[in-house]
C-alpha cells in the first residue's frame, strides 16, 4: 500500500510539472530587424550587397546566425525584387520579414551628355533638329531631368521613370509641367509620355502643349538619341 501511494505521488508530481511546462510553452515569435530598411535601391549593372538582418528572441537570445534568406536580385535587369528573411526559435516558432530591392537605371546609365533631338510636329512639318541633355535627379532614382526641353533654353522638365517589369528593355516615363516659358513668359501646360531604353541611348516622347496665354496648342514627337 505504501509503495502504491509513492507511485501515485510521483505520477501526480510529474503530471504537475508537465502541466506547468505546457502552460508556459514559448509562443512568442522571434523578431527580425533589417539592416538598411525594407526597401533598397541599387544601380543597374553594379553588384548588390545585402546589408543583412539581425534576429532576437525573448527566451533564446541572439538568433542572427540562424537567419535564412530566400530570393535573388539580378542587377543586370532593372526591376523590383523581393527577399524573404526567416528564422525560428528553439521551440520552432517561425517569423518572416520581406525586403524589396529595386534595380534602377542610375547615373552610370543616364549619362549626362548631349542628345540630338529629332523633333516633329505630330501631323505637320518637321522642326529643326536641336540638342538637349538628360540628367539624373539627385536622390531620386525614379526621376530623370530633360534639360532644354523642346530646344527651349532654360526649360527643364522632370519625368517620372516607372520601374520596368523583369526582362523589359525600356522604362515608361511620364511628365506634366505648368509654368511660364523662359523665352516668352507665356503660361504653358505641357504633358507627355514615352519610353527610355535600357542604356538611356534613346528617349522617345510624345507630348501635348497648350499656351494658356494666347490659346494656341499642339502635339509634338521627340526622339532623343546619343
Amino acid at each position: 500500500m505504501k509503495k502504491l501511494l509513492q507511485i501515485l505521488f510521483i505520477a501526480i508530481f510529474a503530471g504537475g510539472i508537465l502541466l506547468t511546462a505546457c502552460s508556459k510553452r514559448d509562443s512568442r515569435l522571434p523578431v527580425i530587424t533589417l539592416k538598411g530598411g525594407t526597401t533598397l535601391y541599387t544601380k543597374l549593372g553594379l553588384p548588390f550587397h545585402d546589408p543583412g538582418a539581425t534576429a532576437n528572441d525573448d527566451k533564446d537570445g541572439d538568433l542572427t546566425t540562424y537567419i535564412a534568406v530566400a530570393g535573388t536580385v539580378d542587377t543586370t535587369i532593372a526591376g523590383s525584387y523581393k527577399l524573404v528573411y526567416s528564422v525560428s526559435d528553439l521551440t520552432g516558432n517561425p517569423t518572416y520579414l520581406n525586403r524589396t530591392v529595386i534595380v534602377y537605371r542610375g547615373t552610370s546609365n543616364y549619362i549626362c551628355t548631349m542628345y540630338y533631338v529629332d523633333s516633329k510636329i505630330c501631323n505637320s512639318t518637321a522642326l529643326p533638329i536641336f540638342t538637349s541633355r538628360i540628367d539624373t535627379v539627385s536622390g531620386n532614382p525614379a526621376k530623370v531631368l530633360i534639360k532644354t526641353f523642346g530646344g527651349i533654353n532654360g526649360l527643364d522638365i522632370q519625368a517620372d521613370v516607372a520601374s520596368p517589369s523583369n526582362g523589359a528593355d525600356s522604362s515608361a516615363i511620364s511628365f506634366a509641367w505648368n509654368g511660364n516659358l523662359p523665352s516668352t513668359g507665356d503660361l504653358y501646360d505641357i504633358q507627355g509620355t514615352g519610353t527610355l531604353n535600357t542604356h538611356a541611348s534613346v528617349l522617345v516622347i510624345q507630348y501635348q502643349w497648350s499656351n494658356q496665354t494666347n490659346g494656341l496648342y499642339g502635339c509634338i514627337n521627340d526622339t532623343y538619341s546619343k
